[in-house]
């Protein structure tokens, strides 16, 4: 009696498998009409397992190039760590002033060069700064390329020789004039704003001389009562292109930096070549070669009067 007990479930599971073995190969007949059979039954009852997602990723960052000293220099002059014109600054001079903006942020290193985070901070700082005071590019025929503060020269009028931007209330103003050969020389010019044109005028540096291939020149600084004075003046060809600008001496906090931006924007004849310097010194001065060393404190005044 055990016996037919334990031949039947073994019986009712053989059935089962019988039929089910039919079904999959009924199943695996259709499903593999037409195509190779053997390839079918492996990939079917061996189905590979699908590769997994690729996930995409962001390549890697470059890491930035070297910046420019030059644009080093326009960034640290406009907001003030820099006295001077780009192209211009001693070397040592650069770096107290990169010192000085590592200094200012409080958790970064000092010394050596500009940190990317730092660079990027100096960037923000110029570019608020420039937005604060306006700066947009002029189209003056004195000048080929000019940046002046649109929130401060509110006021323009023509000159005999060119064009005065002024601030309303006279504390800043920023003048642009041409001569001719015929009328005028370079010698004659720096005679004239080192000297001549107030008694009480001083200069404050030596007169720079620039030289730049087919274009020489002379940049001048001095003090003349309550204004602080500076006049650049260029040659070219039969052309001498001047840029001056005039502002109280109380106010020199607040606007020698928007003087240096001013100078350093200014191009006369569109070469923005680094230059030769040499200083105007007298020859008996056992500091000579130092005129050519140091760059001028950019101080200006007008280049003319009232006609």
């Amino acid at each position: 009696m055990s016996f037919w007990f334990r031949i039947v479930p073994v019986a009712a599971t053989l059935a089962v498998s019988v039929v089910s073995g039919t079904y999959y190969t009924v199943r695996l007949a259709h499903e593999c009409a037409g195509v190779g059979f053997v390839s079918c039954i492996k990939d079917t009852l061996f189905p590979v397992t699908s590769a997994p997602q690729k996930v995409l990723t962001e390549p890697p960052k470059k890491v930035p190039k070297s910046v420019p000293k030059a644009t080093i220099e326009a960034m640290l002059i406009s907001t003030g760590h820099l006295d001077g014109e780009v192209g211009r600054v001693d070397k040592s001079d650069f770096d107290k002033a990169v010192k000085a903006f590592q200094a200012s942020l409080g958790r970064d290193r000092e010394g050596g060069e500009l940190t990317v985070s730092q660079r990027k901070t100096l960037q923000g700082r110029f570019e608020a700064t420039r937005t604060a005071w306006q700066l947009r590019k002029v189209s003056d025929p004195q000048g080929f390329e000019l940046s002046l503060p649109a929130i401060l020269l509110s006021e323009s009028r023509r000159l005999k020789y060119g064009r005065r931007y002024g601030s309303e209330s006279g504390d800043f103003s920023v003048d642009v004039a041409q001569f001719a050969t015929s009328d005028w020389t370079l010698e004659k010019l720096e005679e004239q704003h080192c000297c001549r044109i107030s008694t009480s005028r001083k200069l404050e540096h030596k007169t720079v001389v620039h030289a730049d291939g087919d274009v020489r020149g002379f940049i001048l600084s001095a003090l003349d009562g309550n204004d602080r004075i500076s006049v650049r003046a260029f040659q070219k060809d039969n052309v001498i292109r001047l840029l001056a600008i005039t502002y109280k001496v109380e106010r020199d906090k607040e606007f020698r930096s928007l003087r240096n931006t001013i100078a350093s924007s200014y191009v006369p004849f569109g070469s923005t070549a680094p230059e030769d310097r040499v200083a105007s010194c007298a020859s008996e001065e056992p500091d000579r070669a130092s005129c050519n060393e140091k760059p001028d404190r950019n101080v200006w005044k007008r280049i003319v009067h009232d006609p």
